[in-house]
């Protein structure tokens, strides 16, 4: 998420290293960041309008928004995450952290991506929720999505990864 200081970043043939979020969107990459709090959900919206940050044209209000769009795309996600409570209007802050979580990869996942960032995705969630989410990425890794996992957990990482690369100060300290 930092300007490079050097090279490039293409996606799907497309140059998005100095690219707007709505072009990296609709480029195909999709990022869900380590603090979903702070960086990826806006607590006091409701899961409805959480959900609509992933549709610029959803998120931006304007012409062509319809609140039974937004409702329509949360419903999915609740009933594709199993997110609790099951309610559109539930406020984002009111639900625990995994269905937090689920509710900001379903978000990401509501348009099948051509890269998918995801930092820390099972941090400080139930076990229920963590199998749901590594799920969600194994299917979006089958689809066909690159799916670049950022983790602490060496577990997650064996689980999840086909390759695995250790970085310590911006560099390759490690192949496996």
């Amino acid at each position: 998420m930092l300007a490079p200081t050097a090279g490039r970043v293409r996606v799907g043939g497309a140059e998005v290293t100095r690219a707007s979020v709505s072009a990296r969107r609709l480029a195909g990459l999709r990022w869900v960041p380590e603090d979903r709090e702070r960086r990826g959900l806006l607590p006091d919206l409701t899961v409805a309008e959480n959900v609509c940050l992933g549709d610029p044209r959803l998120a931006a209000g304007g012409a062509g928004f319809h609140r039974g769009d937004a409702e329509a795309l949360a419903r999915n996600v609740i009933e594709r995450f199993d997110v609790r409570p099951r309610e559109v209007s539930a406020r984002m802050g009111d639900l625990s952290g995994g269905n937090q979580q689920k509710v900001l990869l379903g978000r990401e996942l509501l348009t099948p991506p051509v890269a998918l960032v995801v930092s820390q995705p099972t941090r400080g969630v139930d076990l229920g929720a963590s199998a749901r989410i590594r799920e969600a990425l194994r299917e979006a890794r089958d689809a066909g999505a690159a799916v670049l996992l950022i983790s602490s957990e060496l577990d997650e990482l064996r689980a999840l990864s086909d390759r695995v690369v250790v970085l310590r100060g911006g560099a390759v300290a490690a192949r496996g």
